[in-house]
């Protein structure tokens, strides 16, 4: 069944994206996080 592997190949290359995206994601948030602490009214994670 070559339809079988192929879906799941393709479900994996899906599942593959989404991680990366996340990733992606979380490391451009906590890149932007320095800049986002100064506009934002939270108490900074950081001492100042």
């Amino acid at each position: 069944m070559a339809n079988g592997s192929s879906l799941a190949a393709m479900e994996l290359m899906v599942f593959l994206g989404l991680v990366g995206w996340l990733l992606y994601y979380q490391y451009s948030n906590s890149r932007n996080d320095s800049s986002r602490t100064r506009s934002s009214d939270e108490a900074p994670k950081e001492p100042d």
